[in-house]
């Protein structure tokens, strides 16, 4: 492993810890956890290559290149020939980026909550309201759903007494 400096990110998601993640068990499937489940990922080993990472996220490797370029990931340690080895911290990083992802946050704001992050613990009612915020959007967003799954359970439900007869 290169020597790199240490990472900001543990306080903020515990090691085997993630907040929220998508897993892929096998390709096309897909489970949302959203309870912490310690040992969760890749039991045993301490450091991970990019396709472990891809595989256990849900990521692509471009998307993973392009994160760690952007700055949502922090820069990836490398061994010794200089190939990408991401650690536990990484991968609990990447499952509340993939949460906030998936409930529609843009890269914007993902950035601004690492920012927020990296800049330590006088920042959190910062991120609080930043959360605060998304998840009034969400909220909303799972709101228009209902309405639009209420509407099709009616015709639904209109079928069915069309087809009884």
């Amino acid at each position: 492993m290169s020597n790199r400096p240490p990472r900001t990110f543990p306080a903020e998601v515990p090691r085997g810890l993630p907040g929220c993640e998508v897993f892929r068990a096998r390709p096309g499937t897909a489970r949302l956890d959203l309870e912490p489940t310690p040992g969760a990922m890749l039991p045993g080993m301490s450091v991970y290559t990019p396709g472990q990472v891809a595989e256990e996220t849900g990521f692509s490797l471009d998307t993973l290149r392009y994160y760690e370029r952007i700055g949502l990931l922090e820069p990836v340690g490398r061994n010794a020939a200089g190939q990408r080895r991401f650690t536990q911290d990484d991968i609990g990083w990447l499952g509340m980026i993939r949460c906030l992802r998936d409930t529609g946050m843009p890269i914007a704001g993902m950035l601004r909550f690492a920012e927020l992050v990296r800049a330590g613990e006088h920042t959190v009612p910062d991120r609080i309201a930043l959360l605060e915020a998304h998840d009034r959007r969400v909220e909303a967003q799972v709101a228009n759903l209902r309405e639009k799954q209420a509407a099709i359970r009616n015709k639904i439900g209109y079928y069915r007494s069309v087809a009884a007869g």
